[in-house]
């Protein structure tokens, strides 16, 4: 019998647990004939006869009936899938609910089994709740909030910002998380106190910090 490649034993192993890692299951050994085609052609067999060399190594676990087995923690947990629908302006309300940009699917042992949207931070104003510009917030959707939630709040008719959910005294406001002041000593970014009909969109209950 020939003798291994070691090259190729290691390269068919860096392969499977890459596989496993970006899909969450083990590749077949067709998937692995196709990736190393100059070495494997189309050898089924041969690609194998190579696995049960890892296998006699410790190095994977597979079986001619179950295939390459996958790590339990590696493989993909339940997901749901999740609308980008746009920018939310963290300051000025602007309208934001519009275009659907995309979909995504959000691991439910992360993110929680409620339905939720994906809005992209605009502005300043929720600096101080570490939300900066490109940031991606995860809005769970619900109509109420409690005193201090992060708020995507619809304000006039069809606006929509982001603030801090804030009771005081009695009323309801919308407060910025920015002390930054203007060169004439007033807030640069201005809590929002709603006039007429407004109401809530949802809370953000995470955020996925843009890479800079």
């Amino acid at each position: 019998m020939k003798p291994f490649d070691e090259a190729i034993l290691q390269s068919t192993k860096d392969y499977i647990e890459e596989y496993q890692r970006k899909n969450g299951r083990s590749p077949s050994l067709r998937d692995i004939m196709h990736a190393y085609e100059k070495f494997y052609g189309v050898s089924i067999s041969k690609v194998q006869r190579y696995v049960l060399e890892l296998k006699k190594r410790g190095l994977v676990s597979y079986g001619s009936y179950e295939g390459i087995s996958t790590s339990s923690v590696l493989k993909v947990g339940k997901t749901r899938p999740t609308l980008l629908v746009g920018e939310c302006v963290c300051g000025t309300p602007v309208t934001a609910i519009e275009n659907i940009e995309g979909s995504y699917a959000l691991p439910v042992e992360i993110f929680g089994d409620s339905d939720h949207i994906i809005l992209r931070a605009k502005g300043y104003s929720m600096i101080e709740e570490g939300i900066k510009p490109g940031d991606f917030m995860v809005v769970r959707l619900q109509n109420y909030a409690e005193n201090g939630d992060i708020v995507i709040a619809r304000v006039n008719g069809d606006e929509a910002t982001a603030k801090i959910y804030t009771q005081e005294q009695g009323k309801v406001f919308l407060r910025a998380a920015n002390s930054s002041l203007k060169a004439d000593g007033n807030k640069a970014y201005k809590d929002i106190y709603p006039e007429g009909e407004w109401d809530i969109i949802g809370i953000v209950d995470n955020v996925i910090q843009k890479k800079k």
